[in-house]
């Protein structure tokens, strides 16, 4: 009687650029062929790699983007701000403080 193995796993799928064969990977070995930029081969052979500059782009936009999100929220507070300082000269109108 043959063994039997279970593991669950997240893997990632690929799609070689030359033969079109899709294959997986776990994270972990994506995560060591994306930090070396060494090659790794589909089931095909075919040579495949992650450039290291993929990856310093990929930080660069991401810093961009999180660059533009940041000075978003910093104009959404400043405009929230302002309203703020509208409705409490509003609020006093309607209802001012007695002076005692």
């Amino acid at each position: 009687m043959a063994a039997k193995f279970i593991k669950e796993e997240n893997l990632f799928a690929f799609k070689c650029t030359n033969c079109g064969i899709y294959f997986a990977l776990d994270k972990e070995a994506d995560d060591n062929w994306r930090d070396s930029g060494r090659a790794f081969f589909c089931p095909n052979g075919h040579s495949l790699s992650y450039k290291k500059e993929d990856k310093v782009n990929s930080l660069e936009k991401e810093i961009k983007s999180l660059k533009e999100k940041n000075e978003s929220l910093d104009k959404t507070v400043k405009e929230l701000k302002l309203e703020i300082e509208r409705l409490k000269s509003e609020l006093e109108i309607w209802h001012p403080v007695s002076e005692s």
